[in-house]
């Protein structure tokens, strides 16, 4: 039970934290970050509205809406393939959002931009390409890719405003190229095989509260990084804003 009082919680935190302003230098940067946190704000409130509703299981959440179920798509019974399917996207996700800070420490020490218009272009269409042979589709697979790009941005930005205030460590951040990118690249090729379960998910009324109760199951085993620094709540709420189809 204490588990599930501390994810909700921490759901309850992530809609605070994603209706902050992400500080840009840029106004179409900024745009873009408000845009991001009013899609991801609208999902995490979500999330915390079905998971309270649904706290006595997945069952009761059944029942709950059996009624309405003609007016949704797809069935609102929580499976365990389902949870163990959108229980690995959010671990994925994670695990790709532990590599920020070292790509980060990298492009500090070396002065550069963390923005790289050439190369997340370049891994959107190789995401592209993955995802038409994973039997994904490749605008879902797209866009959210797209989500993972900006969270994992968010967290650079902000190491970047705390080494500028506060000092970097003083440690040598791994190369780029020859350590932390295939790292990254392994995790991409992973996350994109693991969207092609969850693409009929995605569009039915329990989505977001297998999210939620998957989120509760990895943050509560500390299966997943959820520590609050360097906006890592936002982060991971931006990037889980399209696991689940556009909430109307």
């Amino acid at each position: 039970m204490c588990n599930l009082i501390c994810a909700l919680c921490f759901a309850i935190l992530l809609i605070f934290v994603a209706e902050s302003k992400h500080s840009s230098s840029s106004s179409k940067s900024s745009e873009s970050s408000h845009q991001n946190g009013q899609t991801a704000s609208k999902f995490c409130r979500f999330i915390a509205m079905e998971y309270a509703n649904g706290e006595g299981g997945a069952e009761h959440h059944h029942h709950r809406h059996r009624h309405h179920h003609q007016h949704h798509h797809g069935s609102n019974r929580t499976t365990t393939t389902d949870l163990q399917a959108v229980m690995e996207v959010i671990r994925l996700v994670s695990a790709r959002l532990d590599l920020a800070q070292p790509v980060a420490l990298y492009k500090w020490q070396h002065n550069q931009s963390i923005d790289d218009p050439v190369r997340e272009a370049a891994l959107l269409a190789s995401v592209a390409t993955q995802a038409n042979a994973s039997g994904v589709a490749a605008d879902f697979a797209q866009q959210f890719f797209q989500d993972q790009i900006n969270a994992s941005k968010i967290i650079q930005f902000a190491y970047f405003a705390d080494w500028q205030q506060n000092g970097a460590p003083n440690v040598t951040a791994p190369d780029l190229s020859t350590v932390t990118r295939p790292l990254i690249n392994n995790v991409t090729s992973e996350l994109v095989q693991a969207l092609a379960p969850i693409q009929s998910i995605r569009f039915e009324r329990k989505c977001p509260f297998d999210v939620a109760i998957g989120f509760a199951q990895l943050f509560g085993t500390q299966q997943i990084n959820t520590n609050p620094e360097a906006d890592r709540a936002k982060a991971l709420c931006v990037a889980l804003a399209h696991i689940c189809a556009p909430i109307n």
